[in-house]
């Protein structure tokens, strides 16, 4: 199984664009958390950062698609090219990584 990652340059922009400021104060605390208290600290970064992936997208879809959203069934019919047009605009997707989504998607379903 082929594995997506993320580039060492997306990864250098999001360390040096500001966004992962930790204050003094956070530092010193992360500092003293025990084994669990970190990975538990961990996790709820990634499942917020998670979330927000899947919320973008949702909003994105609803606001793009609006006459084919049906909100009973929250289904939206969405042509395959969009799709990978969306995926393309996530920060750190490269081409090389849109085409390995979109041949594994294809293989998958």
């Amino acid at each position: 199984m082929n594995r997506v990652t993320v580039s060492d340059e997306a990864v250098d922009n999001a360390l040096n664009s500001g966004v992962l400021n930790i204050t003094r104060d956070k530092w010193r605390k992360l500092k003293n958390f025990s084994r669990e208290e970190f990975l538990r600290y961990i996790v709820s970064i990634y499942r917020d950062g998670f979330q927000a992936g899947c919320d973008a997208v949702t909003n994105k879809i609803k606001a793009d698609y609006v006459e084919s959203y049906d909100p009973e069934t929250e289904e939206v019919q969405v042509n395959w090219e969009d799709i990978l047009a969306l995926i393309a605009e996530v920060k750190g997707v490269s081409p090389e990584i849109l085409s390995e989504i979109d041949k594994k998607m294809k293989e998958v379903y």
